[in-house]
């Protein structure tokens, strides 16, 4: 006799199970058997089992579109928040991203991508913003340090402006300086030229840096005469209306400098150094000796011209200088307007610049060849033509001197300045 037992059976497993009944003493012992087909025990089961399965596929199938549709609303923000990121990584950060969502973890997303614009556009305004874009391209990690570049260098500086500001109450001073400054970084700008500095009135700007610039030259000539053009014209308004103007002064010089950044590890400045920086600004302050308004270098006017070899200014020989602190002399140039190669409308020079630079040059020419005598008779007649050009002054004075006291025979022409 067993319990149960499983036994396989060609119509399959049954469930047997053999047991003894209880008999009175001296009877026979009885047994019974009972036998059962598996299945009578599973099937309920399985049937349940597929019924489950077949409802767990309905609402799968039922769900798919559910998750697709919710996934969607999902991925479309996380998306655009990606590509704004992007955007901001390019450092362009005008424009807002409009996302509407009710997942609270986008929402802060965008609001974290919009404090970042407003962050960066901050910043952007006292650091060069090429160089923030370059940063966040390439996760630079500023050190002190440079390189060695080729650049052109612009310094302004408003004439008597010291005075000015003693004479004119702060609030008008500086609602003037606003607008001022203005004009010409948008001028600056728009030549796509790095404000460096500004040291009170005066504005130091760079090209060929960060990012390399291979008309940096131009763009520094270009940049001059637009705001030089910009500076005359809100002066004109300003003594129209009986108020003082701001006559400025420009200086360009162009060579190689080491930029990068200055500094301490804690606290950087990216900058320009070198001999060419103190040229330039030397040059600025040389255009109240000369009576100019823009001077430039030979070295920025040979980097000015085009493919061709062509001007793409015109110019006019000033002097052989040796500025203070410099150890090279340089033929110097006052910059007087663009030509039409240039693509500069407003600040085209007209014929009569161009007659008037021809008719200096030959002035010029009797001082480099030590003819005092022709130069005095030159410069005269220059004079007379031209009263207004102080330039013609500086070398009618010359003349006078060498004409009565000419300079040794080995005197190179070279006029050296002890002052700024």
């Amino acid at each position: 006799p067993f319990d149960r037992a499983t036994i396989n059976t060609l119509a399959g497993p049954v469930v047997a199970g053999v047991h003894a009944l209880r008999v009175d003493a001296g009877q026979a012992q009885i047994y019974v058997a009972v036998a059962a087909p598996l299945t009578s025990f599973v099937a309920p089961l399985y049937n349940t089992a597929i019924v489950g399965v077949l409802v767990s596929l309905i609402l799968v199938a039922a769900a798919v579109p559910i998750i697709i549709l919710f996934a969607r609303r999902l991925s479309q923000p996380l998306r655009m928040l990606a590509q704004d990121a992007e955007r901001i990584r390019n450092f362009e950060i005008d424009g807002t991203l409009h996302i509407s969502s009710r997942i609270a973890e986008v929402r802060e997303l965008l609001d974290a991508n919009e404090l970042m614009k407003s962050t960066l556009g901050a910043f952007s305004k006292y650091v060069p913003r090429e160089l923030v874009r370059r940063m966040l391209r390439s996760s630079l990690n500023p050190e002190p340090g440079g390189e060695r570049r080729p650049v052109t260098l612009l310094f302004t500086d408003i004439q008597g402006f010291t005075q000015l500001a003693e004479s004119v109450d702060p609030e008008t001073l500086m609602r003037k300086m606003s607008m001022y400054l203005e004009r010409m970084v948008g001028e600056v700008q728009r030549r796509r030229g790095t404000v460096d500095k500004f040291v009170g009135d005066a504005m130091m700007v760079y090209w060929n840096a960060p990012e390399q610039q291979h008309d940096h030259a131009f763009l520094g000539c270009a940049a001059a005469l637009m705001c030089c053009y910009a500076s005359n014209e809100m002066n004109h308004g300003w003594r129209e209306a009986g108020e003082v103007a701001l006559p400025t002064r420009f200086g360009v010089n162009t060579g190689e400098c080491i930029v990068g950044n200055v500094g301490s590890k804690n606290r950087l400045d990216f900058t320009v150094l070198g001999a060419t920086v103190n040229l330039a600004s030397r040059l600025e302050g040389l255009n109240k000796h000369y009576g100019t308004q823009i001077l430039v270098s030979k070295a920025t006017r040979d980097g000015t011209r085009d493919e061709h070899e062509q001007e793409r200014f015109l110019f006019r020989t000033v002097d052989l200088v040796q500025a203070k602190g410099t150890g090279q002399p340089t033929l110097i140039y006052e910059l007087v307007g663009a030509h039409a190669s240039s693509g500069l409308d407003p600040v085209l020079a007209h014929q009569k610049d161009i007659v008037r630079c021809a008719d200096w040059e030959r002035v010029f020419a009797r001082y480099v060849a030590r003819d005092w005598a022709a130069l005095t008779k030159e410069a005269e007649a220059y004079s007379a033509k031209y009263p207004f050009d102080p330039l013609a002054q500086v070398y009618l004075r010359r003349a006078w001197v060498y004409l009565h006291s000419p300079p040794a025979k080995d005197w190179d022409g070279v006029e050296k300045f002890q002052t700024k």
